[in-house]
């Protein structure tokens, strides 16, 4: 489980989204979020490519604040890739007569 806060500012108001996710095997994810007076969303999700580098996703946001919102509700699907970490290219060594580094 990896909970998260997130708050929003212009430095006259503020927001928040709480949020917990859980992920089973490595592999696939499921949380559950709460946006400040907004919304509740539901997320789901896959992992997949090497190290997980390739994730897709489904949240479900149910709008329970009084806003004329033209939907009660709302989709989305999320798609994501983290570009893999090179290690740092070893010094070359270069040797000479009269020297060695």
């Amino acid at each position: 489980m990896t909970p998260s806060l997130l708050v929003r500012t212009d430095l006259v108001q503020y927001s928040f989204d709480v949020a917990v996710l859980g992920t089973y095997k490595e592999k696939m994810y499921a949380g559950l979020s709460y946006r400040q007076e907004e919304a509740i969303i539901a997320m789901l999700g896959y992992s997949f490519l090497k190290e997980n580098a390739m994730k897709v996703g489904y949240a479900f946001d149910y709008i329970v604040s009084e806003q004329s919102a033209k939907q009660a509700t709302s989709h989305e699907i999320m798609l994501s890739y983290t570009l893999p970490v090179l290690p740092p290219a070893a010094k070359k060594v270069i040797r000479t007569p009269r020297f060695r580094h």
